[in-house]
């Protein structure tokens, strides 16, 4: 039985052909937060102005829908920025909110060549009793990472 403050770790990455500049670049953009979590996911932010164009470091409240219609509760989205150890670029979403007590996901891109870059999510959940449930969640739509692999094949053109 899980403690009520214990985390799950999910680590999830996948090779692209782009520059790591190119895929940071769109990694900023919120914009891209709904294209690439729907249909599962779909997130409206609270504030009058919607997100802005590029993440800054801060919180940022949103109502995140199951399925872009079934209301999952508000979480907030705290993003900091960075650069780690090795040179890659990060972004860092340490939320969480109604449905899941902690979220700290970790999106990582580091260059592997010349038109070649890592993309990794790493995520520690915690959320109580249904921390296990999450965790299968998390596994199966992390693994959704083709939506990335679709927006280099299209040249990051998305509606």
């Amino acid at each position: 039985m899980l403690r009520e403050s214990q985390k799950i770790k999910v680590r999830i990455q996948a090779k692209l052909s782009c520059t790591a500049s190119r895929a940071w670049e769109v990694v900023k953009k919120p914009c891209l937060l709904n294209y690439v979590t729907t249909p599962l996911l779909k997130f409206a932010p609270l504030n009058a102005q919607g997100f802005p164009e590029t993440w800054k470091e801060g919180d940022f409240f949103v109502t995140m829908f199951g399925f872009g219609f079934l209301p999952l509760g508000v979480e907030r989205i705290g993003v900091s920025i960075s650069t780690d150890e090795n040179g890659a670029s990060c972004l860092r979403d340490d939320g969480g909110g109604a449905l899941v007590r902690s979220w700290d996901h970790l999106i990582t891109v580091r260059s592997e060549g010349e038109e070649v870059c890592i993309y990794s999510d790493t995520v520690d959940i915690t959320a109580g009793a249904i921390t296990p449930l999450i965790w299968i969640f998390a596994q199966l739509f992390y693994r959704r990472q083709h939506r990335w692999r679709h927006l280099v094949a299209d040249n990051f053109q998305y509606s």
